[in-house]
């Protein structure tokens, strides 16, 4: 399944470019193109594959705004498994979920249980290594 949606979404971007493919609202409003889609997807994807083993693991902890979809399927397309977690839990339900998806990594916002971080996301992703639970590293830790 997810190899069919990555496809569609490979094919619509090439048909259609320009085409809308999300349109956040708010302040300030962003319209993503699907050929951005498909790059950003293309460039996470890029950046999992050369720090996840192939059928990893990763543990996307982020809100639902664009680089949650774009994290989501770039984990799909690196050929990992992208398991989503709601920002706003608890640090112990964070770790606690961390080790039972057996993560190899974890992608989230500096803060994820912080209101601020539904309007000021200033970098794609923040990544923590599960064996130390948070961290402040803005690297893509193992």
């Amino acid at each position: 399944m997810p190899l069919k949606l990555l496809e569609r979404l490979r094919e619509h971007a090439c048909a259609r470019p320009d085409a809308p493919a999300i349109v956040e609202i708010g302040a300030p409003a962003r319209v993503v193109t699907l050929g951005e889609l498909q790059q950003l997807v293309d460039s996470f994807a890029a950046l999992v594959a050369a720090r996840v083993p192939p059928g990893g693991v990763v543990v996307i902890c982020l809100p639902n705004r664009l680089e949650c979809t774009v994290a989501f399927l770039g984990t799909l397309r690196a050929g990992c498994t992208g398991f989503l977690i709601n920002p706003h839990v608890s640090d112990h339900e964070l770790d606690r979920s961390v080790a039972t998806a057996d993560a190899d990594s974890v992608v989230s916002t500096p803060y994820v249980n912080s209101p601020a971080a539904y309007t000021s996301i200033t970098r794609l992703m923040h990544s923590c290594d599960p064996g130390r639970g948070r961290d402040t590293d803005s690297s893509f830790a193992r």
